[in-house]
């Protein structure tokens, strides 16, 4: 009898550690994708199995803890919003030097916050623990911009995501923005 309560004991001991990490693994599950949305579903379609893209999520985590990020001064935002104001004027005339100035732009602002910018590869990589809808939103507009034969409405979508881009890394919202086209707020 003793042996048999043993054995139940034992049982139920091992139900339970299993039921526990089944819960763990669901939770970091859970976490990675809320902190990663849609960068989730890209980083698991990229790998061959869901384990190894989950580990390429978490050491992304790893190198961001390691990066020395800053929010952005008031005047400097304002700074950047103008002159993405002023590439939107300049699109209709030259799209291409528009887009161009737009990517260089996106590149200075998260430069400005600490993002090291070793290739647009890693810095997708890292923008993508905290703007993981910019980082998709740079994938597809570098994809729309490089596509051969691009027509101007390729390439005003790609423009459009470039604006979602700025707007989101500088952590500012198109009502509260009020970038106009004048004079640079940052020269006053």
């Amino acid at each position: 009898m003793a042996m048999v309560i043993a054995i139940v004991i034992g049982l139920g001991i091992l139900l339970l550690a299993l039921t526990f990490a089944v819960l763990r693994e669901r939770r970091r599950v859970r976490r990675l994708r809320q902190r990663f949305g849609p960068e989730y579903a890209h980083t698991i379609r990229g790998y061959p199995d869901r384990e190894a893209a989950e580990l390429e999520l978490q050491e992304r985590l790893r190198r961001h803890e390691g990066l020395d990020l800053r929010q952005l001064p008031d005047d400097a935002r304002r700074h950047y919003l103008y002159r993405f104001v002023s590439l939107q004027g300049a699109f209709e005339t030259d799209p291409r030097a528009a887009l161009a100035g737009a990517d260089t732009l996106v590149i200075e602002i998260l430069r400005a916050r600490g993002y090291p910018f070793d290739s647009a590869d890693q810095l997708i990589t890292d923008m993508s623990v905290d703007h993981p809808a910019a980082a998709q939103e740079y994938r597809a507009a570098q994809t729309l911009t490089a596509a051969p034969g691009r027509r101007r409405r390729q390439l005003r979508a790609a423009f459009a995501r470039y604006e979602r881009i700025v707007y989101d890394v500088l952590d500012v919202s198109r009502q509260s923005a009020g970038a106009r086209p004048g004079a640079d707020p940052a020269a006053r």
